[in-house]
């Protein structure tokens, strides 16, 4: 389940590298930067979870 949401969480920030290169509004890539931010906090803190529960 962690494993997936990791993946799932790497998806999503390679959709909004991708969107983010594609649009030009400053405003909308700063908040794309920022949420990019966030997914990749979530990675780590999947990734602390799996390392302490499964390794």
């Amino acid at each position: 389940m962690l494993l997936q949401a990791i993946e799932n969480e790497q998806q999503t920030i390679k959709k909004y590298e991708s969107q983010r290169q594609c649009i030009y509004d400053e405003n909308i890539r700063a908040n794309l930067s920022r949420i990019i931010l966030d997914e990749e906090l979530h990675i780590s803190i999947y990734e602390t979870l799996y390392r302490k529960y499964f390794c």
